[in-house]
């Protein structure tokens, strides 16, 4: 078999067809199952991605953060990076039971 071929798909381990994401107008792409449930929060919140019935398996949520600097200083990886750590240290003052990730 020449390396242009594909070898068919075992029923087992077929590999499952996949739609794209194009999330926030293709801000971010992504590839899921075409069987996922899409949802996704009003107003700009984030999306939830799952398989419909299957509790074991994983879920990918995904929300986006607007960075926006003060006119002349850049949005550099460094600026996120501490924008990041700001959110981190503004979590740890939270109680314990609003930290937590849902």
């Amino acid at each position: 078999m020449s390396r242009r071929e594909k070898k068919k798909p075992r029923d087992k381990g077929e590999s499952p067809t996949l739609k794209t994401i194009n999330y926030r107008g293709g801000v971010v792409r992504f590839r899921i199952p075409t069987d996922w449930v899409e949802e996704y929060e009003q107003a700009g919140g984030g999306g939830t991605f799952y398989k419909p019935g299957d509790n074991d398996g994983g879920t990918l949520r995904l929300e986006m953060i607007l960075a926006v600097a003060r006119p002349g200083k850049p949005v550099t990886a460094e600026f996120i990076a501490e924008l990041l750590r700001a959110i981190r240290r503004n979590m740890a003052l939270l109680p314990a039971r609003l930290a937590k990730a849902p």
